[in-house]
């Protein structure tokens, strides 16, 4: 059922294109049904992730940088996975969601409470790794495959923290992926207050899915925080 909603919404957007460059009149997918996916993973919640972070090392050197990151910044696996280094000016990280292009500014001040670290922090724990990479999440043990330094595949990130959460205890098929990362970050940020979780989600609107979100000759999403910030 998830790939039959990913099918419809590639459908309206290539037709969208068609109706843009004179080709159609209308869009005729928007006439079909989205299909009802039924949601059956758990949340994440800050104890699993805790459980999971404590064990990480034990999977690989880069994991536990990549769940912090993934964490404070509030972006997808996507993003993490490809996270330049050069991306960081000025105190702040601008980061281009690969989904939906849009742009996000995140200030390096950002600080997560829960875990009482800042995204400055973990940037910099990701770039005392000794290691010649252009990426924040990289290899630190190089071989044939993927040189030192070489990005990491999404999927290996993905299976390396599902090793992870299996050795902190939580095997069930239906226990949280890496992906929901990004909803504990939001429920997070809401909880502490001080930072609009709508910009690190790429979202400009909170009914807005990032799918319609559009960053065409706009400047990225500035992450705001309220002065109150520790």
């Amino acid at each position: 059922m998830q790939w039959a909603v990913q099918v419809r919404s590639r459908l309206k957007a290539v037709c969208r294109r068609g109706m843009a460059i004179g080709w159609m009149d209308k869009n005729p997918a928007d006439a079909t049904e989205r299909a009802k996916v039924r949601v059956k993973r758990k949340k994440m919640t800050l104890d699993v992730f805790n459980a999971t972070l404590e064990q990480a090392p034990k999977v690989a050197p880069w994991l536990e940088n990549a769940m912090l990151l993934a964490l404070i910044s509030g972006q997808a696996l996507s993003t993490i996975g490809r996270w330049e280094r050069a991306s960081v000016k000025s105190g702040v990280a601008t980061v281009t969601r690969a989904k939906t292009g849009v742009s996000i500014a995140i200030p390096l001040e950002l600080r997560m409470d829960a875990i009482n670290m800042s995204l400055g922090e973990i940037i910099a724990r990701c770039k005392a790794s000794y290691v010649v990479s252009k990426y924040l999440i990289h290899h630190l043990r190089g071989n044939v495959k993927a040189p030192k330094g070489s990005a990491i595949k999404l999927k290996t990130i993905s299976e390396k923290f599902l090793q992870a959460r299996r050795l902190a205890g939580y095997t069930a098929d239906d226990d949280p992926t890496f992906h929901e990362i990004r909803s504990l970050s939001k429920r997070l940020y809401l909880e502490q207050g001080d930072v609009d979780t709508k910009a690190p989600l790429g979202h400009r609107t909170d009914a807005m899915a990032d799918l319609y979100a559009n960053s065409r000759g706009l400047e990225p999403m500035k992450v705001r925080i309220s002065s109150n910030v520790k």
